[in-house]
Order: structure tokens, then sequence, then C-alpha cells
């Protein structure tokens, strides 16, 4: 006789474990519902985190960070950087439930309860020789009129971590910043904070970034299911997109083939793939080997429009002109 097994599902998990069960195998510092302690997803010296009943189920909030409240499920694959199939199968190895697993994911989890530990992505060792710092200032005028060129209101700047900087350090050597430099902060990864710098008027250095190409903008930031995903080419971009409500993720540069493996563990959360990288030679190479090597159907800016990427279009063309195309783009 052989043993059936029961899918690996959410169902399934929480018919044998409880929220507050794995909140506290997975969250070290956690001690009481409705008690504040510290984060150990960054430096916390306040206490800033809490672990809260709403409407029968638990959530963990940090009011010293702007991502929203997280579920168990999300707080543990954004915690050890794995993807929500990960989270179950470890769930699953972890609390031995006997449930089916994924045998060939297996080989994915290092994880020990009460340390973080993130896969470090490729080559990612010899970039973090270049450690960047940065001191936050805050928003003045001229910095909200620049963004609002593309229609992107402070709420969403602040969801994607993105915030102007007064000063810079490159490996503890600082460097002049301009009056417009803002500081993306995409990650952080074994406690190095992965960052791009963006001087937007800086002919010489408009962009400084320790990123590697396995750091995808804005994909912290996803909802963990989905319809409709964005494969785009800036940060920019996505943030513009998210303000119609479309998730989307850039690579680090259009001339980047994206892994197999990264489609794959994205398909797995979202029904549909897009491209849309730039309307022009560099954006459209990029956009159909990506879409050749793996079947994702291209989108881009018409080209009768004088404009290459949806952050010009709304930029030249407004908010209900870009929903107008959007629409045609994606939804038609």
């Amino acid at each position: 006789m052989f043993e059936v097994k029961e899918e690996l599902t959410l169902e399934n998990i929480f018919k044998r474990v409880s929220d507050y069960d794995l909140f506290k195998h997975y969250c070290s510092n956690f001690v009481e519902v409705g008690k504040h302690f510290n984060s150990e997803l960054r430096e916390d010296h306040k206490a800033s985190a809490i672990i809260t009943n709403y409407n029968g189920k638990l959530w963990y909030k940090d009011f010293g960070e702007s991502y929203k409240a997280k579920d168990v499920i999300s707080y543990i694959s954004y915690k050890y950087g794995i993807s929500f199939r990960e989270t179950l199968n470890n769930i699953n190895n972890e609390f031995k439930l006997g449930l089916k697993s994924d045998d060939d994911l297996k080989k994915l989890f290092n994880i020990r309860t009460g340390k973080i530990h993130k896969t470090i992505p490729y080559n990612l060792e010899n970039k973090q020789s270049t450690i960047i710092k940065v001191n936050q200032r805050k928003w003045l005028q001229h910095d909200i009129d620049f963004w609002n060129q593309y229609k992107i209101p402070l709420s969403i700047l602040k969801y994607y971590n993105i915030y102007p900087i007064n000063k810079l350090w490159i490996n503890e050597k600082e460097y002049p910043t301009d009056f417009y430099t803002y500081a993306f902060l995409l990650d952080v990864i074994n406690g190095v904070e992965i960052f791009k710098i963006y001087s937007p008027y800086n002919k010489n250095f408009k962009w400084i970034s320790n990123s590697t190409r396995d750091v995808y903008q804005g994909f912290n930031q996803l909802p963990w299911l989905g319809d409709k995903l964005i494969i785009t080419k800036s940060l920019k971009d996505v943030a513009v997109l998210s303000c119609f409500k479309l998730p989307a993720i850039a690579p680090q540069s259009e001339s980047f083939i994206i892994p197999t493996e990264f489609i794959e563990k994205v398909s797995k959360r979202f029904n549909k793939l897009y491209l849309l990288y730039d309307n022009d030679k560099a954006g459209i190479k990029g956009s159909n080997e990506n879409s050749t090597k793996h079947n994702i159907p291209e989108r881009f800016i018409p080209l009768d429009s004088g404009e290459k990427d949806i952050s010009d279009y709304i930029k030249t063309y407004g908010s209900m002109a870009t929903q107008e195309l959007i629409n045609k783009l994606f939804y038609d």
C-alpha cells in the first residue's frame, strides 16, 4: 500500500496549522498578539512591529516602514525572499504536514527559524563591494512638481521606496548630489542596501547603482496573486503603471534576457504576462528576444505618439489619455 497525499494548498495547510503557530515559528521576536516588538527585517530600535487580529486573521505591520500589512504567508515569503509556492513547500517541510511537496524545490530551502537567509543573487558578492549609503531629506515642492509631471503621487513614491537625498556615499567616500537626486531602495540583501540613485538632470552621472541583474525593480511591492503582470524597463514606469492598478516589475536592463526560472516563478502568481519596453531600437530588440524566449506578448507605446515609454506618454498626454492607451494595450 502507498499513501495518497493531499495537495499542497493554503486550505490544506491551515487545516493543520494556524497562522498564530506560523508567526511564532517564523517571526522570532513575536511574543503575543497585540504587543509591539522589534522588527527583524531591518534595524529597529523602537519596537515598531506588531501582529494584530483583524476579522479573524493575523496581520504583521511595521509602523517604521511604508510596506502594507502582511499576512503570515506574505511575511514568510518576503522575509526569506522566496515565492508563494516555495513558502508553502517550506511550511510543509518545517511542520512535517505530509502534504504533496514539490521535490524539485526542496534544494532551494536553507531556512532556520529566527535567522534571515536570502539567496545571494548571481555575482552579488562582487557587486556588493560597492556599498552605497544615503542621507534622506524631506520632500520639497520642487520634488513633488518633478514627479507630478508623471502623475505619480507621493503615496506611490513612498510605497516604492523612492525618496530625495542630500548626501551620498559610495564605499565611504562622499559624492555631491544635485537639487534633484533620488534614491530608489530596491532591496536589502544580507544587510546590504541595494540602491539605484537617480539624478535626472546630471549629464555625467544620471544613474548610480550597486544592483545586480537578479534584482527586479518593484518585485517586493507586487501583490501575491493577480491577473496581469507587466514587465517594463524602469521603476518610474512601474510606478506609473501602479497608478492604473497594473502590477509591474522591471529588470535592470532591457538587454537582459530574463531567466526561465524567474518567468516560471512569476507565472505561478499571475495569469498573464506582458512586455512593455521602450519603443526604440534597444527596447524593441530586448523585448523581441524575451518575447521569443518566453512566449510573452509584446506591447509598445504607439510610435506616432512621439513618446517611447509610458512615463513620457503620461507626461505629454495626461492621465485620461494614458488610461485609454492602457485599455487598448492590455484589455482589448
